[in-house]
C-alpha cells in the first residue's frame, strides 16, 4: 500500500490501522487472572505501539477482543517478536489468541491512499520528469537494505515525527509518497 501525503505536515497524527486481537479463554472462572494480564499486555502496547486507541471489548464472558487503532501498520508484529511480549504471552491465562490488521483506506483530501498501478504510473511519470515527488519507504533500515522500490529513500516509521517531516520531506507544497512492505 502506498500513502501520498500532500499534506502530511498538518496531518502527520491519522489512523492508518486497525489491529483486533481475538482472545477467547479456554474456562472463563480464570478472567481475573485474563484482566490482569491485558493490563500488562495493554501498557507494553501502548508503550511499543503508540496507539491513537486502545480498548478492550467485551463479547461476552470469557471471550475478548484487544481494539488497537494506530498511525502506522505493522507495529503490533514487530511488537509480538520482541521478548517482552514472549515473556507476556508465557503469562497468559490458556485461552486461543488470534490477530489480525486492517488497513484504513483514505480517499479524500490531503492524506489519502493511492493503488499500486497509481504508484507504478506516477514512478513512471516521475522519470519522464512530468512528476515530482518526495518518496519514502518507512520500513526498518534492514528491511530497506534488503528489499525495496528503486528511488525510495528509507525513513522509517517510527522515526516521523513534525521535526523530522519538515527537515525531509522538502518544500510544503511538495507531493509525498510513503509506502512501506507490510501490505500484502
Amino acid at each position: 500500500m502506498t500513502r501520498a501525503a500532500g499534506a502530511v505536515r498538518s496531518s502527520i497524527v491519522h489512523t492508518s490501522a486497525i489491529v483486533l486481537i481475538d482472545i477467547a479463554l479456554e474456562d472463563p472462572n480464570h478472567e481475573d487472572a485474563f484482566f490482569s494480564w491485558c493490563a500488562e499486555a495493554k501498557a507494553l502496547l501502548a508503550e511499543r505501539v503508540k496507539p491513537v486507541r486502545l480498548e478492550l471489548l467485551v463479547e461476552r464472558r470469557g471471550r475478548y477482543t484487544v481494539l488497537i487503532e494506530a498511525q502506522f501498520a505493522g507495529g503490533f508484529n514487530l511488537v509480538v517478536k520482541d521478548k517482552p511480549w514472549q515473556e507476556l504471552e508465557a503469562r497468559r491465562p490458556r485461552s486461543t489468541l488470534s490477530a489480525r490488521e486492517l488497513r484504513i483506506w483514505h480517499d479524500g483530501e490531503g492524506v489519502r491512499d493511492i493503488t499500486t498501478n497509481t504508484l507504478r504510473t506516477w514512478l513512471a511519470d516521475r522519470a519522464a520528469g512530468k512528476r515530482d515527488f518526495a518518496f519514502f519507504n518507512a520500513v526498518s533500515p534492514e528491511s530497506h537494505a534488503e528489499k525495496h522500490i528503486p528511488g525510495s529513500v528509507n525513513l522509517p516509521a517510527a522515526t516521523i515525527d513534525a521535526e523530522t517531516a519538515a527537515r525531509v520531506l522538502g518544500p510544503k507544497d511538495r507531493m509525498v509518497v510513503i509506502y512501506c512492505g507490510s501490505y500484502g
